[in-house]
Parts: C-alpha cells; structure tokens; sequence
C-alpha cells in the first residue's frame, strides 16, 4: 500500500447521542467487528454500522461499479459506506496509551472533514501523516459546499462559538491581539462520518447571526464549519445543518451598506467535476455545430450535382429532339 494520510483520533462518541443513533439503526445491517456493546467506549468513534454489500453496487464517493477480483468492495470504518481502495487509502486511529495501534480504513470524503477540523486547530484530530496516494476516480477529498446569501438563505441563520466571537470583540479593542479562523468545531463533534453538535450545549455556548453578518466575518476571517438553523427554531440543535464552506470568490459589499439581503449575489467555485461536464458539454456542442454544418454542405453539394445532372439531362434531350426533326425533314 501507498504512503497515505494516517490521522489521530481524539474523540469521545456522548453516550446519550450513540443509544439515539443505535435505536434509529436498529434494522438488520452488516455491522463493524467493533460493534457490540460489550466493547462500546464512551470514545468509541469506529462503533459505525456497515452498509451491506448488497446494497449498493457503486463506490459512495467516485460512483464507479465495482467488480469482484478488480475494484472491489471496501467499508470505510468512520462512516460504514461502501468504497473502492483508491477513494479509502487514508487511515485512522484512536489516540491511546499502549504503543500498539490499529489503522482503520477511511474514506476521503471522512478524512476531507478531518482534514478541516485540523487545518482549523481541532486539538481532537492530529494528521501524523501526509503524502500523495493515487487520487480518488472523481471528486475532491473534501465536500466543500459555496457560500450563498441568496434571498431564500435569509430564512436561515447563522451560528458561531461564542468563545471566538468573544474574541472577535475583542480584537476590535485591543489590535495587537491576532484573530485566527472561524472555530465552530468547538461546538461539534464527529461520528458516523458526520458533524454533530455536542448535547452538552447551551444557549451561552455560541451567537447567533443574520447571514449579512455572518458573510462579513466569513469573508475577513475564514473557518468554519458553517452552522445554520431555521430563524424561527435557532436554538434547535438537532434542527443544525453543518457544513463546511467555501469563501466567496469577490470581495463583497460590507453588510452596514446593505438593507436588502437578496442583493448579494450568490458566490460559487467551480469543482473539477464540473468543470469537466462544462467542458464535455462545449465539445459535444462544438460536435454538433460541426456535423449540422458539414451535414448542410454535404445537402447543397448533392443539390448542385442534381441539378448539374438535370441540366445535362435537359441539354441532351434537346438534342435528341432538333436531331429526331432534321431526320424528318431530310426523309421529306
């Protein structure tokens, strides 16, 4: 196996969120060797349920079919998705005492999120680790969603740590304390190949913000992850859509000269894929422009050549006749 991303693990699974997320699994799966709870921890992060094999006959992340002696079928062991061996070459472990430690399986779209959390400064997640292995069939590593204030986004708002916007007022005061990213995954934390938020949490644990306000920071600062909850359930913590975001791509009116929300155009950067479907979409265009142009030329030359044809057929006819006549006359 190729050099790959190795990361560590610091996470504690909440006791009460597994038994939740146990209950709504409870139908008959294929579960990890793990998965029992006599060997359930409170950080018990690889304790997933596994996708049967029969349920899907494509990788979850590149979408290719898989075969049985090549791509095969894989289990990522943070989320239990089915994968092939080039979209799950990173690996994981849980931080602990002994020196002995077993490397999990992971997908990319699980180590795209770990990746995050640990750009970000995530003390829970440590990359050991970091190389160049064959890259994935399609997709980037880390599913990174644009962000929008379009009209419909104002229906939302916007959450950040309370501990960081604190220290965001600050840094107004006193200028020569520097203020890193957005830091919202204090606020999370990750199971099952998802961001979750902590049910420890209390309204004091973190502000929430109008999307103007919120693309104000985002744009200076950065960060992440982007929380965002319906206006009129804010403090609804199961409610919370989590994500991580891409900064707008130019530079963006400052929201005190801003009355309207639905004025800021929405941001987008553009992913390989789809950039390869525009690209494909062109040529097959250009394709088309050029069968129907070299189809017309094709249509007006036969044309030409019938009525060349007509014509020839036309002249010898006449001369058929003026000779059919002058036979005539000499007989006469």
């Amino acid at each position: 196996m190729p050099h790959c991303d190795v990361f560590e693990l610091g996470f504690r699974v909440p006791a009460a969120t597994y038994a939740l997320l146990s209950r709504r699994q409870s139908e008959p799966v294929l579960k990890s060797p793990l998965f029992t709870s006599k060997t359930h921890t409170s950080d018990g992060i690889f304790d997933v349920h596994w996708i049967p094999n029969s349920a899907s006959r494509v990788c979850f992340v590149c979408k290719d079919l898989f075969g049985v002696f090549r791509n095969r079928r894989h289990h990522c062991r943070l989320c239990g998705q089915l994968v092939c061996n080039p979209c799950s070459q990173a690996r994981s472990f849980v931080r602990k005492s002994a020196p002995a430690v077993k490397l999990e399986r992971t997908c990319v779209t699980c180590s795209g999120t770990l990746r995050q959390l640990a750009s970000l400064g995530d003390t829970r997640v440590k990359l050991t680790t970091s190389s160049s292995p064959s890259k994935p069939h399609s997709a980037s590593a880390a599913p990174a969603h644009a962000l929008s204030t379009s009209h419909k986004a104002t229906l939302r708002k916007y959450v950040v740590s309370a501990a960081w916007y604190a220290s965001y007022k600050m840094s107004a005061i006193d200028k020569s304390q520097p203020l890193g990213p957005i830091a919202n995954h204090s606020l999370l934390y990750f199971f099952q190949g998802r961001l979750h938020p902590k049910p420890s949490l209390s309204a004091t644990d973190y502000h929430v913000l109008d999307p103007v306000d919120w693309l104000k920071l985002f744009s200076v600062y950065g960060g992440g992850p982007c929380i965002t909850v319906p206006s009129n359930d804010v403090h609804n913590h199961i409610a919370w859509s989590i994500r991580f975001t891409t900064k707008p791509t130019k530079k963006t009116q400052i929201p005190e000269m801003i009355n309207n929300h639905a004025d800021i155009e929405p941001q987008s950067v553009p992913t390989a894929d789809v950039e390869r479907r525009t690209k494909a979409r062109d040529a097959a265009a250009a394709f088309a422009r050029a069968a129907s142009l070299a189809r017309r030329e094709a249509e007006g030359l036969a044309m030409r050549k019938s009525m060349a044809s007509l014509a020839d057929f036309e002249d010898l006819r006449q001369s058929l006749n003026l000779g059919s006549r002058s036979s005539r006359y000499s007989t006469v």
